[in-house]
C-alpha cells in the first residue's frame, strides 16, 4: 500500500505534548443528514479555543478553517459506516486541526490534484479568480473551500494520502492555523 505526504505534514513532532487537544469522532451521514452540524461543531471548535489568543479574529477565522474541513470530509467520505476523525491540539499559539476519513478514488485523485495546484502556485488570487470564473462558466459552486484557507488566513496545510484495499484512500488533511501573525513554525 502507497503512503504520499503533500505540503506542510507533521510540522508538529507526533511526540511533543499539546497544551490542549479535542478529539471528535464523526460519522459523515450524520453530519450530511444534519448538515447544521458541521456550523455547529466548527463554533464549539472556535469558541472552546478562542480565549487563547488576544486577536478577538481568531474565533471567527478558527470556525471558518474548521468549518470547510469538516465539510469537506462529511461530502467525500465513503459509505455510511465511515468515521471523520478530527483532532484539534493547541501547541502554545498555534492551532493544529487535523481531520481523517476515507474517501473512494476518484474523491482521492481529486484531492491530490487539488492540493497540489494549491501548494504549487505562486498567486493564490489570481487562482482564486480563475476558479471563481470557472465555477461561474460551469455553473458549479464548491471546490474553492481549501483555496480560501489558504489564501484568507494564516496558515500552512498539508496532507497524508494512503491507500487502502479496495481502491479506498485515507486522507489526512493537517492545517496550522497560527493565533498570532508573527509566530511561525
Amino acid at each position: 500500500m502507497k503512503t504520499e505526504i503533500i505540503g506542510d505534514f507533521n510540522l508538529i513532532p507526533e511526540g511533543l505534548p499539546a497544551e490542549g487537544v479535542v478529539h471528535l469522532d464523526l460519522k459523515p451521514i450524520d453530519l450530511i443528514t444534519y448538515w447544521r452540524r458541521c456550523g455547529q461543531t466548527s463554533n464549539f471548535i472556535a469558541n472552546f479555543y478562542k480565549l487563547t489568543s488576544k486577536d478577538t479574529k481568531n474565533e471567527n477565522s478558527v470556525s471558518t478553517v474548521f468549518n470547510e474541513l469538516i465539510e469537506n470530509a462529511a461530502k467525500y467520505s465513503t459509505k455510511r459506516e465511515s468515521e471523520i476523525t478530527v483532532d484539534v491540539k493547541l501547541y502554545n499559539t498555534q492551532l493544529l486541526i487535523q481531520v481523517k476519513n476515507t474517501c473512494n478514488s476518484t474523491n482521492y485523485k481529486s484531492l491530490k490534484n487539488r492540493l497540489i495546484k494549491l501548494l504549487e502556485t505562486e498567486d493564490l488570487d489570481q487562482l482564486y479568480l480563475e476558479d471563481m470564473m470557472s465555477k461561474v462558466e460551469e455553473n458549479k459552486s464548491s471546490g474553492i473551500g481549501l483555496l480560501i484557507i489558504l489564501k484568507d488566513y494564516n496558515v500552512k496545510i498539508g496532507a497524508k494520502l494512503e491507500e487502502k484495499e479496495g481502491g479506498l484512500y485515507d486522507t489526512t488533511i493537517q492545517v496550522y492555523y497560527f493565533m498570532e501573525e508573527e509566530d511561525t513554525l
